[in-house]
């Protein structure tokens, strides 16, 4: 779900703020981040901060994903 706003973020600085009042129970560091990094950085700066946020999430997703399974052929 994280990846998602955050490729919204990085589209459409409005879409996500809009997003963010259907879905709130969802939301957590990717709120916190995009809006810490358009309040602080312009636009251009902003989008490449949030790439980077999104590669980093997706290392994250498959490094859990492949403990996950390792642990699971374990048992």
């Amino acid at each position: 779900m994280n990846l998602f706003f955050t490729v919204l973020y990085l589209l459409s600085r409005t879409a996500g703020k809009i997003l963010v009042v259907l879905s709130f129970p969802f939301l957590g560091l990717t709120q916190y981040a995009a809006s810490a990094v358009y309040q602080r950085f312009n636009w251009f700066v902003a989008r490449i901060l949030l790439l980077c946020y999104l590669i980093l999430l997706l290392i994250l997703v498959i490094i859990f994903f492949m403990l996950f399974s390792y642990f699971a052929d374990m048992s």
